[in-house]
């Protein structure tokens, strides 16, 4: 039986993971802990080991560097312009988001960081952007890492680094006397220890049908996970429910009132997860639920089953547009992508609807463009940038996965894509789409605009006519 780590309150994931925007950067604000801490002053060990709190905030500037605004939510940050400008820079680690200060962009410096920060200032007046110095370099955390694999070596462990809150962590099922004698030559200011074994366990209980602000209205195993979804219209619920696989528990939904918002994750057949409450966070514009696996476990079965839960939420209660629906807390901001749902339409008046052109899924990474080939692979809710030949008019673009779409708009369907999207270096026009699901359909994104393309019949036997 194969074993996986797992965190108390982040049950496993089945589905991939992405390119982070950060690297991997760790949860745990820290506090000290001695060897044994029930041992006598005679026999207890000096060395300590900093123990991980999920509350440690990224490393952040001065307080006098940022500003109210701008508020960033939906990656409309610069990134790839500011990291651009970063990377040559003395002294550059690593560049992140600060889910503390308004989404700013944080870009961490070994060494004159106050220098950096009055640069940026003059490239970017009006960006949200901060210098600062870490408190570790990306060589450093490296390092740690690699002499805690070899201290821990045949055994079973998981160990994580991260520049924005400098620090590696390792994870370990028990902090046994062994454990600790591998770990004790390698503690310092750098290294924090989680484990099972240190925490104490989540009470058992039934499954909580309400709360502040909520009301559970369906769960159960469902068709698919690591998702957020939205509901404003009896038809969209029926939808939603259909399509995961569950049953309204008989309460239903008012929507005049409220929304349904869907939460889709999975849980081990060892350790079964219960939703204990949704946190609505009017100030950072978000919604999540907090999910706990109750009693003690240090190991759990790598089989993931999928769990959904659909709450019904009082429109008074929502958070100014745009607003996110996501899996995690705001500490694990950009750990995970797939979850994501961004809201861009106002839902706090009564019955006021959402339509798919005001939603957003994942976070919509610019990731490098390729050219356009025949059975092009896309996951769902990626947006892509895409290469076609600049001639091309993109009445049917396909297949992507297999299925052929089709647009009757003009401004695709009958002008040449040279003059819609930008011409790289090589002479292609680059584009940025995305797959959507509930029904299939494709979105081609240019000049402020998105056209919706549906899919062809299969027995349509089409093709591109240039690529």
């Amino acid at each position: 039986m194969q074993l996986t780590r797992i965190r108390r309150n982040s049950p496993p994931r089945s589905t991939r993971l992405h390119a982070l925007i950060v690297s991997a950067a760790l949860v745990g604000a820290c506090t000290s802990s001695t060897s044994d801490p029930t041992a006598s002053p005679r026999t207890a060990p000096e060395v300590e080991f900093q123990r991980c709190d999920p509350e440690r905030p990224f490393q952040d500037a001065h307080p006098s560097v940022y500003r109210d605004t701008p508020f960033y939510l939906s990656n409309e940050q610069p990134i790839d312009a500011v990291r651009a400008w970063a990377r040559d820079k003395p002294g550059y680690q690593e560049i992140w988001i600060d889910p503390n200060h308004n989404f700013w962009i944080s870009v961490g410096f070994s060494e004159n960081a106050a220098a950096r920060q009055s640069e940026l200032e003059e490239a970017f007046p009006d960006v949200g952007v901060v210098a600062l110095e870490v408190r570790a370099t990306l060589t450093e955390l490296r390092s740690l890492r690699a002499e805690v694999g070899r201290a821990l070596s045949g055994r079973y462990f998981d160990v994580k680094y991260g520049v924005p809150r400098g620090l590696v962590e390792v994870w370990v099922p028990e902090l046994d006397a062994e454990t600790r004698r591998l770990l004790e030559p390698l503690a310092g200011p750098m290294l924090y220890i989680t484990s099972p074994s240190l925490e104490d366990p989540v009470p058992e209980g039934p499954q909580p049908t309400e709360g502040d602000g909520r009301r559970l209205i369906a769960t159960g195993s469902a068709r698919d996970a690591w998702r957020t979804g939205i509901a404003t219209s009896d038809e969209q619920y029926v939808d939603l429910l259909q399509r995961l696989g569950l049953e309204d528990s008989g309460t239903g939904v008012d929507f005049e009132t409220e929304i349904a918002v869907w939460f889709g994750t999975t849980e081990s057949g060892t350790c079964p997860i219960r939703m204990d409450d949704v946190v609505i966070d009017l100030d950072q514009r978000l919604i999540h639920p907090v999910v706990v696996i109750p009693g003690k476990h240090t190991e759990c079965t790598d089989d993931a089953k999928y769990v959904s839960y659909i709450v019904a939420i009082p429109r008074d209660r929502l958070p100014v547009a745009p607003f996110l629906l996501e899996l995690g807390s705001i500490a694990e901001r950009r750990m995970h992508l797939d979850d994501l749902t961004t809201v861009h339409s106002d839902l706090r008046s009564a019955g006021s609807p959402v339509t798919e052109l005001d939603l957003e899924y994942g976070y919509l990474m610019r990731v490098e463009a390729d050219s356009f080939t025949p059975e092009h692979e896309m996951f769902l809710h990626d947006r892509k940038r895409v290469w076609f030949s600049p001639e091309c008019t993109l009445q049917f673009i396909g297949p992507i996965d297999g299925i052929m779409f089709r647009t009757d708009d003009p401004a695709l369907s009958t002008r040449p894509v040279g003059e819609l999207g930008e011409i790289n270096h090589l002479g292609y026009s680059v584009l940025e789409i995305q797959l959507r699901d509930s029904r299939p359909r494709l979105m081609v994104f240019f000049d402020d605009r998105i056209v919706i393309y549906e899919p062809v019949a299969a027995e349509e036997a089409l093709e591109m006519p240039c690529l």
